[in-house]
C-alpha cells in the first residue's frame, strides 16, 4: 500500500526540521538524506503531481550530499515553503565552510619545468632597441594604441616593465570535451574549445519558478559534444551562430539528466588563434577600465577593455620583451636558492604548463619581493651602523659601589651581559643589543647598572614600560635596588643617587 500524500510529506518535513536543529550536517537520516530521497522518489511514480511539485522546487536537482550547507538551509527553506509548512524552524546557525571537501579536478599533467620545455624565445638574447628600455611607456608594445594605453596608465600600468608584471589574478585550464567529468570538475571553473553545432534561444525555469530567457548551445571538438547554456542570457543567441570557433569557461553540472557547462565568459576565436588547445592554462587579468575618448562614444564603449584585448596586449610584450630582459638576480643565487631565472618565473606565471610550474614560477616572484626587502633592510643598517654615535664611559667606582650594595651577587650571566652592554657603549657606533631572559633572571638590574654608567658620564637614560602599572612596578624595583646608595633627593615619584 503507499503511503498518503499527506503522510509522505509529513517525514520529509520532520527530515528538514532535524536538520535544521542539527545545522546540515546530513546526518538526520542514517546512510544520509540522499538515501531517503531516492528511496522516497520511487514511491513518487505514482504520484506525479506532487513529484512535479518537488522537482520544480529543485528537490532532486542536486545530491543533497554535495550541497554546502548553506544552499542545504535555501533548498529546505524552499521546500518547505513550497510545500505549505509555514515558517521555517529556526535552528542552529549554518558554518561557511562546505559540509564536504570535493575531490580536486583531474588536470592534465603538468610537464616539469625544465627549460628544454620551454619557449624558444626565451633561450635567445635580444638586444634592446636603442632609446627604449624596460622603464618605456607601454604605447612601445606592437599593438598598445593611444586608448589602450591611456587604460593601462590609469590603471598604474604605465611601462613596459609594469606590463610584464601584470600577473593574472587566476587560470582557467582548458579540457577536451571527454575528459569534463561533472563528479570530478565540481565547482572549479573549466575553460572548453570547441565548434558551435547549434545556437539556440530558450526559456528556462528558476528554482522559484521564474521564467529565465536564457541560450543554449551545443559546442564539439574532436572528441564529443557537450551542451552549454547561459542562464538569463537570450542576448548569446543574437550574438554567436553556427559554425563558429569559441572558447567558452564555466562550471560542469548535470541539468535536465545532461551533462551542461553552465557558460560564465565566452570569444570567438579568430583563425589560427593556437594557443587555446586542451592542455593550457588560460590567464585571467585584473580588469582594466577603459579610458573615454570622448562623450560621444560614452554610450556604444564597455566599461572595461575586453579580456581578450588585455591578454593580447600582455602576451606580446611578453614575447618581445622577456628575450631582452636580464636577470638582476646573480646566478650563483638563483642556483644555490634553486628558483627559476627571471624570464622564465614571468613566462611560467603568466602561461604554466600547469599548476606545478605556477606554482614554481610563483616561489621566484615571492622570492624576488622577500630578497628585495631583505637588501633595504641591509641597506638601511649598514647606514645605520655608520652614523656617529657619542662614546659612553662611565664611572667604574661608581658601578662597584652600586654592586656592592647590592643584597646579591651578578650571576656570571649576568655580569658577561653587562660587560657586553658597557663595551657596546664604549664605542663610537650606535648599540644594537636585546638583552633577553625569562622572568625574574635579573634582566632590571643589569639595565639598571648600565643607565647608572650613563648617567655619571652625563647622558640621560629611560627605561619604558608599556603600561603605567608596570611603570611603576620597575620604578619602586629600582628605588629597592639603589636603596645603599647615597640620596639627596627622595621624594614620591623622584629619587636622585650619588
Amino acid at each position: 500500500m503507499v503511503p498518503p500524500a499527506s503522510s509522505k510529506l509529513e517525514a520529509l518535513r520532520g527530515i528538514l526540521a532535524l536538520e535544521a536543529k542539527k545545522g546540515f550536517p546530513d546526518r538526520a537520516v542514517a546512510g544520509g538524506v540522499d538515501r531517503f530521497l531516492e528511496a522516497w522518489r520511487r514511491e513518487l511514480e505514482g504520484d506525479a503531481p506532487l513529484r512535479q511539485r518537488l522537482e520544480a522546487l529543485g528537490l532532486f536537482r542536486k545530491p543533497y550530499s554535495a550541497l554546502t550547507p548553506h544552499e542545504r538551509r535555501d533548498l529546505a527553506e524552499r521546500v518547505w515553503e513550497g510545500m505549505g509548512g509555514g515558517p521555517f524552524p529556526a535552528g542552529t546557525a549554518v558554518s561557511a565552510p562546505p559540509a564536504e571537501p570535493r575531490p580536486p579536478v583531474a588536470l592534465p599533467a603538468p610537464p616539469s619545468p625544465q627549460k628544454e620545455e620551454w619557449p624558444p624565445f626565451l633561450q635567445e638574447e635580444r638586444p634592446m632597441p636603442r632609446g627604449v628600455s624596460l622603464g618605456s611607456p607601454v604605447r612601445v608594445v606592437p599593438g598598445v594604441g593611444p586608448v589602450i594605453a591611456a587604460s593601462l596608465e590609469q590603471a598604474g600600468i604605465t611601462t613596459v616593465r609594469h606590463l610584464l608584471h601584470f600577473l593574472p589574478r587566476k587560470h582557467i585550464p582548458i579540457f577536451a570535451v571527454a575528459d569534463l567529468v561533472p563528479e570530478q570538475a565540481a565547482g572549479q571553473e573549466v575553460g572548453v574549445v570547441g565548434t558551435l553545432w547549434e545556437v539556440r534561444p530558450v526559456v528556462i525555469t528558476s528554482r522559484e519558478g521564474r521564467s529565465l530567457p536564457s541560450t543554449e548551445a551545443v559546442l564539439g571538438d574532436e572528441t564529443g559534444n557537450l551542451r552549454v547554456l547561459w542562464f538569463n542570457q537570450e542576448y548569446v543567441a543574437k550574438v554567436l551562430e553556427a559554425g563558429q570557433r569559441v572558447f567558452v569557461t564555466g562550471y560542469l553540472d548535470v541539468f535536465a539528466g545532461r551533462r551542461t557547462l553552465e557558460a560564465q565568459s565566452f570569444e570567438v576565436l579568430e583563425e589560427g588563434e593556437g594557443v587555446f588547445r586542451p592542455g593550457v592554462w588560460v590567464p585571467v587579468y585584473p580588469s582594466v577600465r577603459r579610458a573615454r575618448a570622448g562623450a560621444k562614444r560614452e554610450g556604444r564603449l564597455p566599461d572595461t577593455l575586453s579580456p581578450k584585448t588585455v591578454r593580447r596586449v600582455v602576451r606580446t610584450a611578453l614575447e618581445t620583451w622577456l628575450p631582452r630582459l636580464h636577470d638582476w638576480l646573480p646566478a650563483e643565487v638563483v642556483d644555490k636558492v634553486g628558483v627559476l631565472g627571471l624570464r622564465y618565473a614571468l613566462w611560467g606565471y603568466h602561461y604554466p604548463a600547469g599548476p606545478a610550474q605556477r606554482e614554481e614560477a610563483r616561489r621566484r616572484l615571492a622570492f624576488n619581493e622577500f630578497f628585495l626587502a631583505q637588501l633595504l633592510l641591509l641597506q638601511r643598517r649598514h647606514a645605520w651602523r655608520e652614523a656617529p654615535a657619542p662614546v659612553i664611559q662611565g664611572d667604574r667606582r661608581a658601578l662597584e659601589t652600586f654592586l656592592d650594595t647590592l643584597p646579591f651577587r651578578l650571576t656570571t650571566g649576568q655580569a658577561k651581559a653587562l660587560e657586553e652592554i658597557l663595551a657596546d657603549m664604549a664605542q663610537a657606533k650606535p648599540m644594537s643589543r636585546l638583552l633577553q631572559g625569562e622572568v625574574g633572571s635579573g634582566k632590571t638590574v643589569v639595565a639598571l647598572a648600565s643607565m647608572l654608567m650613563a648617567g655619571t658620564a652625563g647622558w640621560q637614560s629611560a627605561l619604558m614600560a608599556p603600561t603605567e602599572v608596570l611603570a611603576e612596578q620597575h620604578f619602586l624595583t629600582i628605588r629597592r635596588l639603589l636603596g645603599g646608595l647615597a640620596h639627596p633627593l627622595d621624594e614620591e615619584y623622584v629619587l636622585g643617587v650619588y
